[in-house]
């Protein structure tokens, strides 16, 4: 399995995850379980694609956010271009950009249905037409949010 994303090294484990072991799900539609996603000022709506365990204690989480289903995709653009880019010419105090805001209903039980990640825990892939942000998760946050019956 090849995964486009730094969070991950070849040494380790991961495991697709099966339906009814997917923790951030819509139990109406499992296909559509859309999320919100703020870097800097810019908000982004992403699906997610697909949940992954990662040797025994983390989840990777794979979004995608199409440009044509979000009208401010342009505030998006500009602030991933700081992210990538950190132009120091700019005089942007304290705007870099080090952590991302992942807000959903679908992360039930988490606090606000917000979880913050420092840059180490995501990472933009940039495309064409879209961008996939992945993130990873200690599971024992996850299960907070999970549907499962323990």
């Amino acid at each position: 399995m090849e995964l486009n994303t730094s969070l991950v090294t070849c040494s380790d484990f991961i495991l697709e995850k099966p339906g009814y072991l997917r923790s951030i799900i819509n139990l109406l539609n499992s296909n559509k379980t859309s999320i919100n996603i703020t870097l800097g000022n810019a908000e982004l709506k992403a699906n997610i694609i697909n949940e992954y365990f990662v040797n025994k204690d983390k989840t990777l989480i794979s979004c995608n956010a199409n440009f044509s289903e979000n009208p401010f995709i342009e505030a998006f653009l500009g602030e991933m271009a700081i992210y990538f880019y950190k132009p120091s010419h700019l005089n942007l105090e304290n705007v870099f950009v080090d952590k991302i805001t992942i807000f959903s209903p679908f992360f039930r039980n988490i606090s606000n249905n917000k979880q913050y990640f420092e840059s180490e825990e995501f990472d933009i892939i940039p495309l064409e037409d879209r961008v996939i942000i992945n993130f990873l998760i200690d599971n024992s946050v996850l299960s907070k949010s999970a549907i499962l019956k323990y």
